[in-house]
């Protein structure tokens, strides 16, 4: 008769429960049903409609595609050793995407062979392409295991590049490939994707070593101005440059105050109020604000600028400011007009006679050509074709008497001038102007730029100034 413990089903070994926040988070198998749907999740890219070309003029698109995948992305970029102890353990690692200018190809490199090939001692030579390829035996051993791990992870960043990139960008960058390509006597081949992503890196941004003393100078004259007054812009342009000081060890220590300046540079007083009494708190070491740092005063900043752009407070201006300003600049600007000398006939000539001939010399202390000043004839033609006229009417004590002019003799406007006192006429030869229609010309100019100004630094609508212009008019 059987034992009873011979007939005993099996026992049914209990499913492995693995605990983590993320499923895209943590080792996978692409070759099982669970860890395919994984990989081809990690792999989402852009529509091929919308790829991108692989040059700079992309560079920020393609940079935002794979920083938005970071988390996502695996230690293998986010951790790439490139310091070591004596004893050859790891020292310092960097993130590509934020800190690859600390590393070089063959930092990169020697992380790969860690993956795909035979490990390579800190220090010692990268090998000659092609690299070879090391066979794994995951299933047998926990060593080969964690390197098979490691390749996918790998394999989910090649796949995010091809995705992000056209055909064409793609095609480009494989032309780099010795250099990043592992490969065994069957043909199968490897990409690593930690040098892929340097070489993009190198490739697209505009300078491969950043200058941080100037980003912190950029920071420092930061200025809402410079961003149409959009606070939200401005403070995050502030966050991207102090994060990326921050990650390469640079970060200001005064980042704050910068905020501050920032935040105080724009044209409106109730919002400059706003961040004022938070900056009298930190300076008077009193108050609710007085310990605040750069990060909850920037999201401070950030709301109050939100809730008035919603209630349609931002671009508000007291009407009254603004024409007290734009009447004072008008009649600033008039005056300045009125004070300035009218020119003088040889400032005129001076005008006419732009084009020099190549060997003249001017006479000392004076914007006159010397050959303007000799008398060889009544006329006298240059060497652009310019027929001049001597006229005896121009003097200048101990530099010439008389001069080669564009005008006729007879019509010569010192001539008028002695004979007429009281006229105000100011032109050559040429066809003059009136100071009446100077000063209107003068007054359109400046209405111009003045108009300009105030749209930018007041937030005004170019209609707005218009009627400001308008009252002001109909009240002088």
């Amino acid at each position: 008769m059987a034992n009873d413990d011979d007939t005993a089903p099996a026992a049914i070994a209990a499913p492995v429960v693995i605990w983590k926040t993320n499923p895209l988070h943590g080792d996978f198998n692409p070759g099982t049903l669970a860890g395919s749907k994984i990989f081809l999740q990690k792999i989402e890219g852009l529509p091929i409609s919308e790829r991108l070309p692989f040059t700079k003029s992309k560079a920020a698109e393609i940079f935002q595609h794979f920083k938005a995948r970071e988390a996502n992305l695996g230690s293998i970029i986010r951790s790439v050793p490139y310091e070591f102890n004596q004893d050859g353990s790891v020292k310092s690692t960097a993130n590509i995407l934020t800190q690859y200018q600390l590393l070089s190809l063959q930092d990169v490199q020697r992380a790969a062979f860690g993956r795909f090939g035979e490990p390579i001692a800190p220090g010692d030579p990268i090998p000659e392409p092609p690299f070879q390829l090391k066979e794994l035996d995951p299933a047998s051993n926990d060593e080969h295991k964690k390197l098979f791990y490691r390749r996918v992870d790998s394999n989910v960043v090649v796949a995010n590049i091809q995705n992000c990139l056209t055909p064409s960008g793609y095609e480009d960058l494989l032309l780099q490939k010795d250099k990043f390509t592992f490969s065994n006597a069957s043909g199968e081949l490897e990409y690593d994707s930690a040098v892929m992503l340097l070489l993009i890196c190198q490739k697209l941004d505009p300078s491969t070593v950043v200058g941080y003393d100037m980003l912190i100078e950029e920071l420092r004259s930061m200025k809402l101005g410079d961003y149409n007054n959009d606070v939200d812009k401005m403070l995050t342009a502030m966050e991207q440059k102090y994060a990326y000081l921050k990650s390469n060890y640079h970060a200001p220590e005064n980042f704050r105050k910068m905020v501050f300046s920032a935040l105080l540079s724009g044209p409106n007083a109730n919002y400059n109020d706003f961040i004022q009494r938070i900056k009298d708190d930190v300076e008077s070491g009193i108050g609710a604000n007085r310990n605040i740092d750069a990060d909850s005063l920037i999201a401070a900043g950030r709301t109050k600028y939100t809730n008035m752009e919603s209630q349609k407070l931002w671009n508000k201006v007291d009407p009254r400011d603004a024409q007290i300003m734009a009447l004072t600049t008008k009649l600033k600007a008039f005056e300045d007009e009125r004070r300035k000398p009218a020119p003088s006939v040889h400032a005129t000539d001076r005008k006419d006679s732009k084009q020099k001939p190549a060997d003249s010399d001017l006479v000392e202390g004076t914007q006159v050509e010397v050959w303007r000043t000799i008398k060889v004839g009544e006329k006298k033609t240059d060497e652009k074709g310019k027929v001049w006229t001597w006229c005896p009417h121009h003097k200048f004590a101990g530099k010439w008497d008389g001069l080669y002019v564009r005008h006729e003799s007879a019509d010569c406007p010192k001539k008028k001038t002695r004979q007429n006192k009281n006229s105000n006429s100011g032109g050559g030869g040429n066809g003059g102007t009136t100071p009446a229609t100077d000063n209107k010309s003068a007054s359109l100019d400046l209405q111009t730029k003045l108009k300009n100004v105030m749209c930018t630094n007041l937030c005004m609508s170019s209609e707005d100034v218009d009627k400001l212009f308008e009252q002001a008019k109909s009240e002088n």
